[in-house]
C-alpha cells in the first residue's frame, strides 16, 4: 500500500487557518509499520524542520509519482501539521510517511 491509495479530503479555508485532524483510516498504522513513529529518517527530519522553522525552498516531488494525488496529500499534510490533534508524534509519523512517499529527500 502506498500514499496514492488513500483518499485525502479537499483542503478548505478553515483547514488552512486552523489545521485539519481528520486522518484517513489506516494511515497512522501504516506510518508506524514503515518506521516513521519516533523515527530517525530524512522524512522525520524534514517534518521537524518544516514544523519548527519552516522551509527555505519548496520541496520537489519524486519522479514518476502521480503529481495530482501527491499535491492533494501534501496540501492535507501541511494543514494537518498545524492541527491541535492528534499527538505530535502521530502528526510527525503521518507527515513523514507522506513526505517519504511524495518528495525527493536529501
Amino acid at each position: 500500500m502506498n500514499i496514492t491509495q488513500f483518499i485525502f479530503p479537499e483542503v478548505t479555508r478553515l483547514d488552512i487557518a486552523f489545521g485539519n485532524s481528520n486522518v484517513p483510516e489506516g494511515l497512522l498504522e501504516l506510518a508506524k509499520e514503515k518506521g516513521f513513529y519516533n523515527g530517525n529518517t530524512k522524512a522525520n527530519d524534514l517534518f521537524s524542520k518544516w514544523f519548527f522553522s519552516g522551509l527555505d525552498t519548496a520541496p520537489e516531488y519524486k519522479e514518476g509519482i502521480d503529481k495530482e494525488k501527491a499535491q492533494k496529500a501534501m496540501n492535507w499534510a501541511c494543514c494537518f501539521m498545524r492541527s491541535f490533534e492528534p499527538k505530535h508524534e502521530e502528526k510527525e509519523a503521518i507527515c513523514a510517511f507522506i513526505f517519504d512517499e511524495c518528495l525527493k529527500l536529501q
